[in-house]
């Protein structure tokens, strides 16, 4: 290939949903080769410069895009000849040959295959990499929930339809392109169970897990995990940065500013050996309705027309086989498999994560107060296990010490004006237990202190018992300056703040203040 001119070629890539596994992939490939200029468009409106210069004009129709199919194929079309685009690639799933459905994507492809353009047509079986959407299923139920019945389809892996693509786009494919691609093998709701478990079981061993999770972590491949690195994971955990960098902090021993793979697991081997030991590893099929599938993935937050547009290709066959066609030729090599293909995701189908310095996270599903909530499992190298379950809607969260000793632990209880409650348990004026109803700001804090298992001065237990906050920075943002804190001495919060700010530089100076004959909440002694 003359990289000189290829370095002069934009691609334009239309795909409505950037998160579209196939085309993702083909970016990824098209970025590393470093000849071609890049432009993402997910809706063609009247701006056209995006297409202005471009050699190639690549389209994916994804399952949401079916209903107006030929629409946007048209007007691209247009789009490509008006900016005198030299290729097209036009790429979609194929459906059964009788279907409605099949039958609005074969005339959205004659549109493209009748153009003035050099035109690429890639019909393809349905990608059931979209098992990615069931990931939270398999990850805590061990099931797979799919209306297919008896019927098995040809499976093909995203990669390879990229990779057909952007050989065709380089100038490097050999053959014609298959009249659909498939994949070497016809996979029903029980195989593709039976092959998760497969590789479920193939990858749940201590160490091989944890360099597997550390190298998806490291991003850049360096070996080591920087900050940034670290902050995006411990960001999908719902760490704050501040934590993240407590954490990293604590984990970097030899203090170089990374985390290498022996600081990554020290001290939790052991602990991850046992955990996963007891994880599940056989996936359940179950066959369910259509509309069973709709209401489960409405409410992880799929749009329903998708749903229901990926729902119509793959009952569209309806017992019909799409027949095994051979890519190798095209391709330049053999098809992914899907058990390769699971095994670079297999961590998507594991709830255990491993927090360097702390110990080993599990999440699981559950119910608090009856509503859905996730529980979370710290098992730390000492062998202390910290659970915490939240309702999804985050207004109710419990946690507590599961293996300590909790016998005669002193309970504080505080009602909030607007009906919520906190119950903060401490045990030698250490905090053991944590319950709260409806929202807190100083959550976060309570449960730093449960994890960091300091003594707390009483004065900040009694700050909670009279004003349900832990620190003196919240309870100013609550209370009004004026409201009177002491009624003997008239002295309001205000005043009381100020006092603080004069006489108390560190909260751990308080110790006692008396005002008036009213009993003592909290006090100051000078320094």
């Amino acid at each position: 290939m003359d990289t000189q001119l290829s370095v002069e070629r934009k691609i334009v890539i239309f795909v409505s949903q950037p998160s579209y596994e196939p085309a993702q992939h083909l970016i990824a490939l098209l970025q590393a080769a470093n000849i071609f200029r890049l432009v993402l468009v997910d809706k063609l409106d009247d701006d056209r410069s995006n297409f202005k210069d471009s050699y190639t004009a690549v389209m994916f129709i994804t399952p949401a895009d079916f209903p107006k199919a030929m629409y946007l194929t048209d007007s691209l079309v247009k789009i490509a000849q008006n900016a005198k685009i030299q290729n097209l690639a036009w790429i979609a799933p194929v459906a059964e040959k009788s279907s409605g459905l099949e039958q609005g994507l074969s005339k959205a492809s004659a549109i493209a295959k009748n153009s003035s353009l050099d035109t690429l047509i890639l019909r393809h079986a349905p990608v059931f990499s979209d098992l990615l959407k069931f990931q939270k299923e398999i990850k805590f139920r061990r099931t797979l929930s799919l209306p297919l019945a008896n019927h098995a389809f040809p499976w093909v892996a995203p990669e390879d339809i990229a990779e057909g693509i952007y050989r065709w786009i380089a100038g490097i494919s050999t053959g014609k392109p298959p009249k659909v691609m498939t994949g070497n093998s016809q996979l029903g709701g029980i195989d593709l169970a039976q092959e998760i478990s497969t590789v479920l079981e193939r990858n749940l061993d201590g160490l091989g897990f944890a360099l597997r999770c550390f190298k998806a972590i490291d991003t850049d491949n360096s070996g080591n995990l920087d900050r940034e690195e670290m902050f995006a994971y411990l960001e999908q955990l719902a760490y704050t940065r501040e934590e993240a960098e407590t954490l990293i902090e604590q984990a970097d021993t030899n203090k170089d500013g990374s985390i290498d793979f022996d600081e990554f697991v020290a001290g939790l081997a052991k602990h991850l050996n046992k955990i996963l030991a007891d994880l599940p590893r056989q996936v359940q099929y179950v066959n369910v309705p259509p509309s069973t599938v709709l209401y489960d993935l409405k409410i992880r937050g799929m749009e329903e027309k998708t749903v229901q547009a990926w729902l119509a290709l793959i009952t569209s066959f309806n017992g019909s086989e799409l027949p095994i066609q051979s890519s190798a030729k095209w391709l330049g090599r053999g098809n992914t498999s899907f058990g390769t293909w699971l095994e670079k995701h297999v961590l998507d189908f594991v709830n255990v994560y491993i927090l360097p310095s702390r110990g080993i996270l599990t999440i699981s599903e559950g119910t608090l107060n009856g509503k859905p909530a996730l529980t979370t499992r710290i098992l730390q190298s000492d062998d202390r296990l910290l659970v915490g379950v939240r309702t999804l809607d985050n207004r109710a969260a419990e946690w507590k010490w599961e293996n300590g000793d909790l016998e005669n632990a002193e309970s504080v209880q505080y009602e909030t004006d607007r009906g919520g409650q906190r119950i903060l348990k401490f045990k030698d004026d250490q905090l053991v237990g944590i319950s709260v109803q409806g929202t807190w700001l100083g959550r976060r804090l309570a449960n730093d202190l449960l994890f960091q298992q300091e003594s707390i001065p009483r004065w900040q237990i009694n700050l909670f018992r009279e004003l349900g906050e832990l620190q003196i920075e919240e309870v100013s943002n609550l209370i009004d300056p004026e409201s009177i804190v002491c009624n003997c001495t008239q002295t309001t919060c205000g005043q009381l703040q100020l006092y603080f700010r004069r006489f108390c530089p560190r909260l751990l100076s308080i110790n006692t203040l008396e005002m008036g004959k009213c009993p003592s909440l909290v006090s100051c002694q000078r320094l």
